[in-house]
Formats: C-alpha cells, sequence, structure tokens
C-alpha cells in the first residue's frame, strides 16, 4: 500500500527557516499539514541527550489521517544555537489502511524501518514522493522477558480510568508499548496516543508518554496537565 510521507526539522530552506515541515508527499491536504506542524517536535525535545536517542510517536492528525513518527538526532543545529537538530520522519495513513497492521502503530513502525523507513537522512526537495509499505505487518517477533514490573491489565485499566498515564523507568518503551498495544481491544488501539522518548508538551497530548525517572519538575507538569504516573521498573 502508499502511504504519504513528512519531514519535520530544523533547516533553512526556501519555504522558511527553524524547526518546520521541510518536506511533504503531495497527497497531504492543509488541516493534515497545519496539524503535523502542531505536533512536530523542535529543538531539545529529546528525554535523552545521548546521540543514539530515539522517540516512537502516533498520533491521530484529523478525523481521517493518523501518524507514525520516529525521532533521532541529526547533526549540529545549522542556526549554531548548539545542541543536535531534532529529526522526525513522519508516517501518514488514512483510517482505512490500518486493517492489515490489526490497528497497532508499533507493528506499522518497525515494519517501516526493516524496509529502511523512518530514518535519519538528507532532505534534497521539499517535495517527496509516497511510501510502498507492504498491506501487512512483517513478523519480528516478540520479547519473552517481562518488561514491566506490574501486570499489564493494571496498566490497561489505568488508562480506561484516566484519560493520560506517564510510565516511569520502563527499560525498553517501546517493546513496552508494542505489548501494551497488542492487549488493547481491536477497536480501541488507534485512538492509543503514544511517545517513547518526547517530553511532555501542552502541544502533544499523548495518552501514554514514557520517562527514565520522575523529577520534581516533571511531577509538576505532570501534576499540572492531569496525568497519572506508574512506576513500571
Amino acid at each position: 500500500m502508499l502511504v504519504e510521507q513528512a519531514v519535520f526539522t530544523s533547516a533553512r530552506s526556501r519555504k522558511s527557516q527553524g524547526y518546520h515541515l521541510v518536506a511533504a508527499s503531495q497527497g497531504l491536504d492543509e488541516n493534515v499539514l497545519r496539524a503535523l506542524i502542531k505536533w512536530g517536535p523542535s529543538h531539545a525535545s529529546l528525554t535523552s541527550s545521548a546521540a543514539n536517542a530515539e522517540s516512537f510517536n502516533y498520533h491521530a492528525l484529523t478525523d481521517n489521517w493518523q501518524a507514525v513518527s520516529r525521532t533521532v538526532y541529526g547533526g549540529p543545529e545549522y542556526s549554531r544555537r548548539g545542541g543536535l537538530q531534532v529529526f522526525t520522519h513522519y508516517l501518514l495513513l488514512r483510517t482505512e489502511q490500518w486493517a492489515g497492521y490489526d490497528n497497532n502503530p508499533m507493528a506499522l513502525a518497525r515494519t517501516a524501518q526493516l524496509l529502511g523507513h523512518l530514518r535519519l537522512h538528507i532532505v534534497t526537495h521539499d517535495v517527496l514522493p509516497q511510501v510502498e509499505l507492504p498491506d501487512t505487518a512483517i513478523s519480528v517477533g516478540t520479547r519473552a522477558v517481562s518488561l514491566l514490573s506490574i501486570p499489564l491489565q493494571e496498566i490497561l485499566q489505568i488508562l480506561r480510568l484516566q484519560d493520560r498515564l506517564a510510565l516511569i523507568g520502563c527499560p525498553d518503551p517501546a517493546a513496552a508499548v508494542g505489548l501494551l498495544i497488542r492487549e488493547f481491544p481491536y477497536n480501541e488501539r488507534l485512538r492509543l496516543t503514544f511517545t517513547t522518548g518526547l517530553k511532555l508538551s501542552i502541544d502533544r497530548e499523548f495518552r501514554l508518554l514514557f520517562a527514565s525517572q520522575a523529577d520534581t519538575q516533571l511531577n509538576v507538569q505532570l501534576k499540572s496537565q492531569g496525568i497519572d504516573s506508574v512506576l513500571c521498573a
């Protein structure tokens, strides 16, 4: 199947400079593009400062469009402000395209990665081609070891009672969210928005987010946005 793609990062382009939507495929309307800009991660948005840090993200854009993305560090900021460029590659699907992936955004992200997508790359044109993905997910297997120290059903129950939840201290957020999605009811999976490694932001209202540890600042932010937190390791 063919899906749309976009890149949000810091660059000086003919359209703008700083963090903006530097490139996108042509099948996206203005409503979708505006939503992408709202959700786009900017400077220092990753929770980890490690050069190999990454975040898998999923959220809705409009009633019929959803986005799966991976955020990583690129090279030094072109503006010389210090720090590394934050680079986000989006794959965008219509609601009817999810059936072959069991409504599982992590299954799609892993399949895309295996095929060479959702990776840092040089953007040379502001118009991108569509991306061809298989109609069904490529199986990558599951980890047999426990990723969470509390039962999955407890987390699922909290998510049903609380609109948003932060999991603190999870050793492998991407694998953990994959397990949670598989336990979620099929018809509710696309409503479980998540980020595995982006900082909390009022512009990005993910239902499920992860943090390596809770400090005073994070606790204040979580409380101000009404987000419950659970220690998962």
